[in-house]
């Protein structure tokens, strides 16, 4: 019971050092002989703590330097996520419905922020001459739309998630639209229009029905 306690009182503190401002990114963390002084704990119970931090990616362990604050939670969720797949514990089906239900969330989040101006500019200069791109730079560009929509969102939890998701499939989004003929490419570059016109004309429900036909789309050219 004493070594939980002490590995979670090592959490809680730089938790807590994160919240308050003192530790950011790139920040080094105290030495291990300084927070067991500071928390009164053994040595085993720091080391213990600062695993379940790095495994967490909020620390990161620079062999000879120290302990710094990583940053690096969504190429964690990354890696659980594929190793879920490999595992078959869950399908591209799944993920591709968890996206879809995140993104129409950070939907709502980007047409509430009221500094979207910027962000809708941004979306207009990678919609133009959309379709007329090769094939790399479509997918490169529809890649740019749907995490700039995230960014407009400005939530940094959906922003973690959405891109552990997006790494995960993206090579298998390469592939479905490698696949679709020109039609389905204009269905898609027209549903990615309607998003970004429903957020210039502050048209909501047109929004939500444009992704939901967005990701009707793709499930079409999958399943």
């Amino acid at each position: 019971m004493s070594t939980t306690r002490g590995f979670e009182k090592v959490i809680n503190y730089v938790l807590e050092l994160i919240q308050s401002g003192n530790l950011k990114i790139g920040s080094e963390l105290p030495s291990e002989r300084q927070l067991t002084n500071i928390l009164e704990l053994s040595r085993n119970s720091v080391r213990e703590g600062l695993r379940s931090l790095e495994d967490m990616g909020i620390i990161k362990s620079l062999h000879g330097s120290g302990n710094y604050i990583s940053g690096s939670i969504s190429e964690n969720m990354q890696r659980s996520f594929e190793s879920m797949i490999l595992l078959r514990s869950i399908s591209m089906k799944e993920i591709i419905s968890f996206r879809k239900s995140i993104e129409l969330s950070v939907y709502e989040l980007a047409f509430e922020n009221k500094n979207k101006t910027v962000y809708i500019e941004k979306l207009s200069v990678i919609l133009k001459d959309f379709l007329s791109q090769p094939l790399e730079e479509q997918i490169k560009r529809d890649t740019k739309f749907h995490r700039l929509l995230v960014s407009m969102a400005e939530n940094q939890i959906l922003d973690i998630v959405m891109g552990s998701i997006s790494k995960v499939y993206l090579d298998w989004v390469r592939d479905v639209l490698s696949d679709m003929d020109n039609l389905g490419m204009q269905h898609l570059h027209e549903a990615h229009l309607r998003i970004y016109k429903s957020l210039a004309e502050e048209n909501k429900v047109e929004g939500i029905r444009a992704i939901e036909e967005h990701y009707s789309i793709i499930e079409k050219n999958v399943w």
